[in-house]
């Protein structure tokens, strides 16, 4: 019997253009804490939605060994702090309606960092389905340190796990009827991949092979690289449902924004800029994940930003603290293949945020909205709601087949009933609708 290589990874660590390190591997990786780096702690980010792609609020995020916990914001947003240098998993849990919800993901923290877009879903616990399995080599050795990541549909968030020393690994809190893509990695390795759709209960094996590599052809840039930058406000209520509320308008306006992860923080300044990135998948088993890139300006220079090492990606949101309105930004990605080799820039895309949108006044007879002008907003669209808005909620009336250049406009959908409350909110629009800006939801009575 050939025995092939080592079951244990080589220790792999590189910069992304001298100034990122992308990957750090080590043999028998973990996926609880121990260890560590010395140096200063790391961070976790990420956002908090259940598998129809809502954000979840007031969501318990922790991790144990030593204890963190926190809380999900209004918009689904967390941040661990403190948080050692290892790779260890996140959970979730919250209540709604009497019905416990939970998850997980599994984050890999360096010293003096944000882990970023460390998404997580949650489902309903008596529903959950999990995958468990082996990755080896084309010798049959066991493949510690591979990353395994599942990605379910119209989900751009994977989840993912790191086989142990022996090769193993395990994936829970997957959502039932849902098919999953699954993919297993490593550096040197071309990749496995496969698809599962599980039941409540399920523990299904999959296991994975990975050929070794060596000379892999440098991959192509990904393409059809496309940005919106959205401005929110920064919702400081404790409303039920006010994130649902945001995250329904942004859709009404863009559906295809429904099989997208909707990610928002706050700024230094107070407002909360979102930059969402999206292209087309690059389409390769060679294919280790993507780097990131961003430049201050349209043509600036391109500074590396993150590497999103996950091959099933095709969504990225841009949660840089020191993002600010009113500033053009410029991104650009490249596919990085598992000899760990960078292609070139995809084409270098910009986008501008805008200022962020005043709450609107109403007058009556008839009923008129206004609003200050946000500065560079070029167009504005307003939503009225019968009911506060939340994913599935459909406006009574908008005008989005004609945005108007003023701050005003008339109603103009049916007779509103006297003694009702109605909601209402505005949309600032900029740059062929790719820099938006949103008003807070305003109720009023007939």
């Amino acid at each position: 019997m050939t025995t092939g290589r080592s079951n244990c990874v080589k220790r792999t660590a590189y910069a992304l253009l001298g100034s990122l390190v992308l990957f750090a591997a080590g043999c028998g990786g973990s996926t609880t804490i121990g260890g560590g780096n010395s140096g200063p702690p790391g961070e976790v980010s990420g956002v908090i939605f259940d598998s129809d792609g809502n954000v979840v609020r007031d969501a318990d995020v922790f991790i144990t060994n030593p204890e963190l916990h926190t809380t999900s914001s209004s918009s689904g947003t967390y941040v661990l702090t403190d948080v050692p240098a290892v790779d260890l998993l996140v959970r979730v849990q919250t209540d709604q309606d009497g019905v416990t919800y939970i998850g997980q993901n599994l984050a890999r923290v360096f010293n003096n960092d944000r882990a970023k877009n460390v998404n997580i879903v949650v489902v309903r616990a008596s529903d959950v389905a999990q995958i468990h399995g082996t990755v080896r080599d084309s010798h049959g050795g066991r493949i510690s340190g591979a990353r395994v990541f599942a990605v379910g549909e119209n989900n751009l968030s994977s989840s993912m796990a790191v086989t142990d020393s022996n090769g193993d690994y395990s994936i829970h809190r997957l959502a039932p009827g849902i098919n999953y893509g699954l993919n297993a990695s490593t550096p040197d390795f071309r990749s496995d991949n496969t698809s599962v759709t599980l039941s409540a209960g399920d523990d299904d094996q999959e296991d994975f092979v990975l050929t070794e590599t060596s000379g892999v052809a440098t991959l192509s840039p990904p393409i059809n690289l496309a940005l919106v930058a959205w401005t929110a406000p920064d919702d400081i209520t404790r409303s039920i449902d006010s994130s649902k509320a945001y995250e329904q308008v942004k859709r009404l306006f863009d559906p295809a924004r429904a099989k997208r992860t909707a990610t928002t923080r706050l700024t230094p300044s107070g407002e909360t800029i979102e930059v969402d990135a999206t292209w087309d998948r690059v389409s390769s088993n060679f294919l280790l994940g993507y780097g990131v890139y961003r430049a201050l300006g349209s043509a600036g220079t391109l500074q590396s930003d993150d590497f999103l090492r996950d091959p099933l990606a095709e969504f990225y949101a841009d949660t840089d603290d020191s993002l600010v309105e009113n500033t053009t930004y410029s991104y650009a990605l490249t596919s990085i293949n598992t000899d760990q080799v960078e292609s070139g820039f995809s084409t270098q895309v910009p986008v501008k945020t805008i200022g962020r949108m005043s709450s609107p006044t109403i007058s009556f007879s008839p009923v008129t909205f206004h609003w200050p002008a946000a500065t560079g907003a070029q167009n504005y669209v307003v939503f009225v709601f019968d009911t506060f808005p939340s994913v599935g909620v459909d406006s009574i009336w908008n005008n989005a087949a004609t945005p108007v250049s003023g701050t005003s406009i008339p109603y103009g959908g049916p007779s509103l009933v006297p003694g009702n409350t109605y909601y209402v909110v505005v949309l600032g629009l900029a740059n062929s609708n790719t820099s938006r800006t949103i008003s807070r939801i305003v109720a009023f009575d007939a």
